[in-house]
């Protein structure tokens, strides 16, 4: 086969693909945000071809005739890499996010300036889904106008948040430094549950190595009858302390 039908083969695979490439998408969590999963053959697609482009370009005078075409389709390539590459960064940063500004009253209470950040930048950030959730396909996606440039201001928010909510558990870990034993999403967890302890018992043989959960004695009624606001409360007295090993101390 010559040169010339070779080239012109790879450059018809490589607009097959990507006239019909589209983005897959599921529902994070218990959201209703589309977000994009299993991008990786469709990255490793993209580098396979950026370099099959790359060694096109690189043959001079032998590809004079698919010259236009070539920087054609790496300009697009070249986009397609940009703006997927800031938009999985930014999907990222905001899934590792989102509960934590949304759903902990304890951060939105210590961090109310970086809560209302973050509010900011999932409003965007969600319009920006629902925005690609309606077309899904890759090349389209990618060259919006601006697209890149708007998740890099994303980003950049999403950062200066990322570093409010470290700095505030950096606090917390120096005032306590056992909370160095625990991932910051466990720490968060435990912080935003300090008035009942018993949902913090998953975390505590992490704090205290060795032992594996407290007994809580339940909360003491009013002489005369029983207290309906007492029953309502979480144990907050411990009587006992159960080891890993199944050891039982009481107070």
């Amino acid at each position: 086969m010559k040169l010339e039908q070779k080239l012109e083969q790879k450059l018809k695979q490589i607009a097959t693909f990507w006239s019909t490439a589209v983005l897959e998408m599921a529902r994070h969590k218990d959201t209703e945000v589309q977000v994009i999963i299993a991008p990786d053959d469709l990255i490793e697609t993209l580098d396979e071809h950026n370099i099959q482009l790359q060694s096109m370009a690189a043959m001079g005078r032998a590809v004079e005739f698919f010259k236009n075409e070539i920087q054609q389709w790496q300009k697009v390539l070249g986009c397609i890499e940009g703006v997927m590459g800031i938009l999985l960064t930014v999907q990222r940063a905001w899934a590792a996010l989102e509960a934590i500004f949304l759903g902990s009253q304890d951060i939105r209470a210590q961090l109310p300036d970086d809560t209302k950040r973050f509010e900011n930048i999932d409003a965007d950030f969600k319009g920006t889904m629902e925005d690609i959730f309606s077309v899904k396909k890759v090349v389209t996606v990618c060259q919006v106008d601006a697209r890149e440039k708007a998740l890099e201001v994303m980003y950049k928010e999403l950062e200066v948040c990322q570093k409010a909510l470290t700095e505030y558990l950096d606090m917390k870990k120096n005032v306590f430094p056992r909370f160095y034993f625990v991932s910051n999403m466990a720490l968060l967890d435990i912080l935003s549950n300090s008035n009942n302890p018993v949902k913090i018992m998953p975390h505590i043989g992490a704090v205290f190595d060795g032992i594996d959960h407290l007994v809580f004695a339940t909360p003491k009624l009013l002489e005369g009858g029983e207290d309906e606001d007492a029953k309502k409360e979480p144990p907050r007295e411990a009587s006992a302390m159960v080891s890993k090993d199944g050891e039982d101390v009481p107070f």
